[in-house]
């Protein structure tokens, strides 16, 4: 299973990268390479409020008691530590 999800990890990797370098080409202009797909792209924009972003508008009072008052979010990061050597699987 640890295997099968290492080499996920290693295909979603890829895949925001070739995303990556065609937003880069659409944002130049680059031409659409023919064929039965096409590509619809729309920017989005999104504001994180932070500490430091609210500090300024409603003091650094007010802001302490806000985080004092909102429930953390809890995450899990989930990392594949290799403890022994592994076979060249190519995912490099």
């Amino acid at each position: 299973m640890l295997a099968e999800l290492r080499r996920l990890n290693s295909q979603l990797i890829r895949r925001d990268r070739l995303r990556q370098e065609l937003v880069d080409l659409l944002e130049s202009r680059a031409a659409i390479e023919p064929g039965p797909l096409t590509v619809n792209v729309q920017p989005q924009t999104n504001q994180k409020l932070t500490a430091d972003n609210l500090i300024p508008i409603l003091g650094r009072s007010a802001v302490e008691e806000l985080v004092r008052r909102i429930e953390p979010t809890m995450q899990t990061c989930v990392r594949i530590v290799s403890v022994a050597p592994l076979l060249d699987d190519g995912l490099d």
